[in-house]
């Protein structure tokens, strides 16, 4: 049994290797090209999809071996232990090449040749394959009632790996169980034996506010918030939208944004027909046009909160991230910057850099960290700082710069030479700005650190640290409090 064990966080990493690979790509690469209907959909167990891929992998080997068979998320469900799409890779045992296999609707619709000795000890032997996809899903349903996934796969699905350490070739039957969680159920696919399951579970997550070290949970505990946003008059109106997802079930896949006249003590569910969502910002104007705008990676979207009416205002195909300065929308995308007049709606696009991190505004100036420098934006310009370029996101202040990029913070003095810079051995999320400009905080998943510069270096003073979930967002609107968007954390547990 304690062999068996182990099988569970193996299988969990070793699991999603080739789950979600839609596409293979090589310089190899074979590709036959179909036209298929609704009529022409054909799903296959794993072992016949196996049996097809490898008849196609002997013309090329005659002595290949199993590494993985998985089958392929492709928003289609099945409820009898077959799937459409599946994914295989096969190993050489006289040469140095291994080969990937896509089948579809019962025929092989793309191959890659690729170079690289694959590890003898993950080979399987198709002889010990033995049980079907078919087989495992009726036994798993029945043990654990399972349910179609929705979110994070779509309907049932099947993975076949070796267990290095057990040597079994494990099948693993993958959906969410009754209470919507993400369940998988491990088969050895030689002696059928059911191995057993497991689930994931989340602890923390939800809207905090953290005074006097203390952080109180203003939100249905549980919650995964991505972001919020303060109103333009927070101190007068107290307005705060916050957006995410619920994770009481895994299959909620709409996001949640909700809003709070009153500090955090209730919300309001705004219903916005949305199917993913990146942020959500204040209108300059709020308090007289109650207009939020809401973005993806794809739109741009203006929300009336009075008529609830949503209109789409802007398109693009990688949108990274979106900015309010002055009366525009400031839009990232990989290697432009667009400007959007929040009133005429026309928008202007400026290449800056091959490639631009991350954008931001500071005392009404707007920012560009990129991978050729520091840029300002003036009146139409983006003019580049004379300083050392450094850093893919910071805070630029009137008379020094902070900036981080992965655990390292750094800051640059106006007349000095070079940055100062120290690590903080845990990967940093964003920099903020206090509400009265006078401190600079530092943010990771797990803790809030003031940063305190001089005498040529950089010190961190702890102010909070979270044992359960992951910070995703922070705001300083006063002096003596700060807001937190926070991410339940996930774990595998046996059942």
């Amino acid at each position: 049994m304690a062999k068996s064990l182990k099988i569970f966080l193996l299988l969990v990493l070793l699991g999603s290797f080739f789950f979600f690979i839609q596409n293979i790509k090589d310089t190899n690469t074979t590709s036959i090209d179909t036209v298929i209907s609704d009529k022409n959909i054909v799903n296959l167990s794993l072992l016949e999809a196996l049996d097809m891929g490898l008849s196609e992998a002997e013309k090329w080997d005659s002595e290949v071996g199993v590494v993985e068979v998985s089958s392929v998320d492709d928003n289609i469900s099945s409820s009898d232990g077959k799937r459409r799409k599946w994914n295989m890779l096969f190993a050489s045992i006289n040469s140095e090449s291994n080969m990937a296999i896509t089948i579809e609707d019962a025929k092989i619709t793309e191959k890659s040749l690729n170079e690289g000795k694959l590890n003898s000890e993950i080979v399987m032997n198709i002889d010990d394959i033995k049980m079907d996809s078919i087989e495992a899903f009726q036994v798993a349903i029945k043990e654990y009632n399972l349910k179609p996934a929705v979110t994070w796969a779509k309907g049932y699905h099947y993975y076949l790996a070796k267990n290095i350490e057990t040597g079994e070739n494990v099948l693993s039957v993958e959906a969410d169980n009754v209470d919507g969680k993400a369940t998988k159920v491990f088969f050895d696919s030689k002696s059928k034996k059911m191995l057993g399951a497991i689930n994931k579970v989340y602890t923390g997550g939800g809207f905090y506010k953290l005074e006097k070290n203390e952080a109180f949970v203003l939100t249905e505990e549980g919650q995964s918030i991505i972001g919020h946003s303060l109103s333009p008059d927070f101190s007068q109106d107290r307005t705060i939208l916050i957006w995410g997802y619920s994770t009481k079930k895994e299959n909620s896949e709409k996001p949640i944004i909700k809003i709070s006249n009153n500090n955090g003590t209730n919300w309001t569910k705004l219903h916005i027909d949305i199917n993913t969502l990146n942020g959500v910002l204040f209108s300059p104007d709020f308090s007289e046009n109650n207009i939020i705008y809401l973005f993806n990676e794809k739109s741009i979207f203006k929300y009336s909160l009075k008529t609830k009416k949503i209109d789409k205002i802007y398109s693009n195909t990688n949108i990274r991230n979106v900015i309010i300065h002055e009366n525009n929308l400031a839009v990232l995308t990989e290697r432009e910057i667009y400007t959007i007049d929040l009133y005429s709606k026309s928008a202007r696009k400026q290449n800056l850099s091959n490639t631009i991190y991350s954008i931001i505004s500071n005392d009404n100036k707007l920012f560009a960290f990129t991978i050729d420098g520091i840029f300002e934006k003036r009146e139409e310009r983006w003019v580049k700082l004379d300083i050392p370029t450094f850093g893919i996101d910071g805070i630029v202040l009137e008379d020094k710069i902070f900036t981080f990029k992965d655990s390292t913070i750094s800051y640059f003095m106006k007349g000095n030479k070079e940055w100062i810079s120290t690590d903080i051995s845990e990967p940093i999320l964003k920099l903020y700005n206090s509400s009265n400009g006078e401190s600079v905080y530092l943010v990771t998943t797990k803790g809030i650190f003031e940063i305190i510069e001089g005498g040529g270096a950089i010190k961190l003073k702890e102010i909070y640290r979270f044992t359960d979930g992951n910070i995703t967002s922070l705001s300083s609107p006063m002096t003596d409090f700060f807001f937190l968007s926070v991410a339940p954390e996930s774990k595998w547990e046996k059942l």
